[in-house]
């Protein structure tokens, strides 16, 4: 992946763009241009993208599902993330048809993306760029996945990550 010469990796958390993004949102002194203009000149920005762009699928029976149009994805660029994470808990909130289509969005505006896939092989593949003079690799995992959207070798989903964890208490 081209990183422009940068020699950061910023991480970013959840990124919910629900609509186009108005022309006055890119204008300063607007705080969308603000954080626009740090994401573009500070280095290579890997956001976690929290939600499926499609219109396709099938809405799943869960509390809060997301989702936003595939032209979200110029918007998603011009704020000057460079690669996405599609591990969180809302990717597969219309199915994998909508999962599909993010897929595919993605790959048509050139923007990198880890962490689901057609499979498990797929979900874990890392996105991987030069900064400065060393290469790094992103991987993408969740830990908080509703039943059933973690990918296996034979299903489209997330990659998921399990831990465990226990406390163990002095007297």
């Amino acid at each position: 992946m081209e990183t422009n010469g940068h020699e950061r990796v910023l991480l970013v958390g959840d990124v919910m763009i629900r609509g186009h993004v108005p022309e006055e949102y890119w204008q300063v002194p607007h705080p969308f241009a603000e954080v626009a203009r740090q994401l573009r000149e500070r280095g290579v920005v890997v956001a976690n993208l929290e939600m499926p762009l499609s219109t396709r699928g099938v809405k799943m029976p869960k509390w809060s599902n997301l989702r936003s149009h595939p032209e979200v994805i110029g918007d998603i660029r011009k704020a000057g993330i460079d690669a996405v994470s599609l591990a969180n808990n809302h990717m597969l909130d219309y199915g994998p048809d909508a999962l599909f289509e993010t897929l595919a969005t993605c790959d048509d505006a050139g923007i990198p993306r880890c962490g689901a896939g057609k499979d498990l092989d797929e979900s874990l593949e890392p996105v991987v760029f030069d900064v400065g003079p060393r290469q790094v690799a992103v991987l993408g995992v969740a830990t908080t996945l509703p039943v059933g959207s973690e990918a296996r070798s034979d299903r489209p989903g997330i990659a998921p990550i399990r831990v465990s964890q226990s406390f163990e208490v002095e007297p």
